[in-house]
C-alpha cells in the first residue's frame, strides 16, 4: 500500500486526473451542503451526509469513465463494473464518514468552507490509495 501513496508523487497524470475529479467533488459536495443547510433547514452533519452522497454518485461515475479509464485491447481491470461500483461506495463511504467527522469537529472552530476544506484532505489520501491499488486496479498486460 506504501507504493501507492508514492503514486501519487510518480503518476503526474492520474494524480492530476484523481485531483480534477476529486475538486469537482468537492464543489458538488459543497453546493449540496449550502443547499441543503439553507434550502432543507438540515443541521450541519446531516447536510453534509447528504452531500458526501451526492458527490460520491458523481466522482464514481467520472472516476470510471475518465479517471482510471483504461484501453480494453492492453489491460482489464481486476473488478467487474458492478464490484468496482459496491467498493467504491464502501471504500469511499469509509473515506466520506472520515470527511463527515473531520468536518463535525472543524466546523466548531472555522467556517463551513474551509472546515470541509480540511476535511476533504483527510479522505482524500484514503480514497487515493484504495481506488488505486483495489477498484481500479489492473489486471498485467499479457501479450498477445
Amino acid at each position: 500500500m506504501r507504493d501507492h501513496v508514492y503514486d501519487i508523487y510518480r503518476n503526474k497524470k492520474l494524480t492530476s486526473k484523481f485531483v480534477i475529479i476529486g475538486g469537482l467533488g468537492f464543489i458538488c459536495n459543497y453546493t449540496v451542503l449550502k443547499l441543503t443547510i439553507r434550502g432543507w433547514h438540515l443541521n450541519r452533519v446531516l447536510a453534509e451526509v447528504v452531500a458526501a452522497l451526492v458527490a460520491l454518485q458523481i466522482t464514481f461515475i467520472l472516476h470510471d469513465r475518465w479517471t482510471y479509464r483504461i484501453d480494453k485491447s492492453i489491460h482489464e481491470y481486476h473488478l467487474s463494473p458492478g464490484k468496482r461500483y459496491r467498493s467504491y461506495l464502501l471504500s469511499n463511504s469509509f473515506g466520506s464518514l472520515m470527511t463527515v467527522i473531520a468536518f463535525a469537529i472543524f466546523s466548531i472552530f472555522i467556517g463551513h468552507f474551509l472546515a470541509l476544506a480540511l476535511a476533504a484532505v483527510v479522505g482524500l489520501v484514503w480514497n487515493f490509495v484504495i481506488n488505486k491499488s483495489i477498484i481500479w486496479h489492473h489486471k498485467p498486460h499479457e501479450p498477445a
